[in-house]
């Protein structure tokens, strides 16, 4: 059985002892999808877990394995961006957005961007982020940060007199 004794947080380890118990059970019933998502998801948390835990500025070795061959990736550790929701919103997304007193609005979309492609304009309010309401783009950016760990980001997004879902697509 996996351990997990590197993980400083006990409730955060006995999670992931549970997922690998379930990965195992998944592998021995033969549901390869399944198994293929939870180990992924086991190795994004400990990575996770483990940047997190070296604070800004350490350089780490992280061994791996690819195709049979082991292999080694150097890493430097930096401060999270104070701002980070809006830089998913504005590198990723291709959306810069202002307060009003409607809620956060678009101030800007970049030509060719997923938003762009989505149909989102200038003067559309952004309600929510994946179903959590936010009424000021500080609401919104931390919403934004906390869904960028997910495979999809769903904004609601209100344009008189429509209020319709836009999903997005992260790697």
């Amino acid at each position: 059985m996996a351990t997990f004794d590197f993980i400083v947080s006990s409730d955060f380890r006995a999670l992931l002892e549970k997922d690998a118990e379930e990965l195992v059970r998944c592998m021995k019933a033969g549901a390869w999808k399944s198994a293929h998502i939870l180990a992924a998801s086991l190795i994004q948390a400990t990575l996770v877990d483990y940047l997190a835990s070296a604070g800004t500025g350490r350089a780490l070795a992280v061994a791996f394995r690819r195709e049979g061959q082991e292999r080694m990736a150097r890493l430097t550790t930096e401060r999270t961006p104070d701002d980070l929701g809006l830089e998913i919103l504005r590198r990723e997304l291709g959306v810069v957005v202002r307060d009003t007193r409607n809620g956060p609005m678009v101030s800007a979309v970049t030509r060719n961007s997923p938003a762009d492609g989505k149909g989102i304009d200038r003067g559309d309010l952004l309600l929510a982020v994946n179903n959590r309401k936010v009424k000021t783009v500080e609401e919104l950016a931390k919403a934004v940060e906390g869904g960028f760990s997910r495979s999809s980001l769903v904004l609601s997004v209100f344009r008189e007199p429509y209020l319709y879902s836009v999903t997005f697509g992260l790697e």
